[in-house]
């Protein structure tokens, strides 16, 4: 790769780093019954298909009812 192209590619690079750390930390963070379908070890092996695994996750790997049924 030439320098230009990386250089092209570093802000995709970073977000989709930052995206897999916040989608891990709060993967850890979340119980059990907050994760849709109930399987931590199944959205952590799908985190790691990178830049779609993390905004997967973000997007639909996490229970928002629960959250919702809190705030009542």
């Amino acid at each position: 790769m030439d320098g230009q192209l990386v250089l092209a590619l570093a802000p995709l690079i970073v977000l989709s780093g930052l995206l897999q750390i916040l989608a891990t930390i709060d993967l850890v963070r979340r119980e059990r019954v907050e994760i849709v379908g109930g399987s931590k070890k199944l959205w952590a092996l799908g985190l790691l298909v990178l830049p779609v695994g993390p905004i997967a996750y973000l997007w639909l790997g996490r229970d928002q009812r629960l959250k919702h049924r809190d705030n009542l």
